[in-house]
């Protein structure tokens, strides 16, 4: 597929001439489902049409996600509000690898608080992955960080915790799927980045992100409550 990028620089945007570029070729992925919302398997390349404008265009490659090696980064959050959810944690790791990672699949594990460290690195044992964590919740071991080392105050940083593994791991990554199973609550208090760096690194290395979000909601309904009665009671003595 050729279609125009439009590019705009920090000094193009002052002079208001934006840079125009062709794109010979466009990843699309997608998913078809039937009438009962069920996934279509075994299409094939004439099964489709691809348009730009009204015109016919050429595909060049066609796979399906389920021939392509995948690769993937699992993000576990091991912050404080985390602690009442590793066993489930590790239920979902366990039942996740044992059904998705083959032969062919690798993947690593990385844990956040307020650090990013590599558990294990590339490994299509999901044995040797789950171990790997086991021994990192028992202070056993030396895991390295991903990213610089930066002064962190409070505890947890999500959005750090998705950028330095897809620009450190997966973004040299040449085939196959790629993506990050996020394990997590999604609270953010002390990253370097903020939600767009992280959408906009996933994008441009062409990584999927899933999340798995664990909370409770009646902790977090009485926090809320408390924190909304400080508000308003700091405003009135105000």
């Amino acid at each position: 597929m050729r279609a125009p990028l439009l590019v705009c620089l920090w000094s193009v945007c002052l002079a208001q001439e934006p840079i125009r570029v062709d794109v010979h070729l466009v990843n699309v992925s997608f998913a078809v489902r039937d009438s009962r919302g069920a996934l279509v398997p075994n299409l094939k390349r004439d099964d489709f049409e691809v348009y730009e404008d009204g015109v016919p265009q050429k595909i060049a490659f066609f796979a399906r996600s389920t021939d392509l090696p995948l690769t993937l980064g699992l993000i576990v959050d091991m912050s404080g509000s985390q602690e009442h959810f590793v066993k489930q944690h590790h239920h979902d790791l366990e039942k996740f690898l044992k059904h998705t990672l083959t032969s062919r699949d690798r993947a690593f594990i990385v844990a956040f608080g307020n650090r990013i460290r590599l558990v294990n690195d590339y490994s299509d044992s999901s044995g040797q992955l789950m171990d790997s964590l086991h021994e990192l919740e028992k202070n056993r071991g030396d895991f390295p960080e991903l990213g610089p080392h930066e002064r962190r105050i409070l505890g947890t940083a999500f959005y750090d915790a998705i950028v330095y593994p897809i620009t450190e791991r997966l973004a040299s990554v040449e085939q196959g799927s790629r993506a990050l199973i996020l394990f997590s609550d999604g609270e953010d208090n002390s990253s370097a980045h903020h939600m767009l760096d992280a959408i906009e690194t996933a994008q441009s290395a062409d990584v999927r992100i899933f999340a798995i979000r664990y909370t409770e909601l009646d902790q977090w309904a009485d926090e809320r409550t408390e924190q909304i009665w400080h508000q308003r009671n700091g405003a009135a003595g105000a």
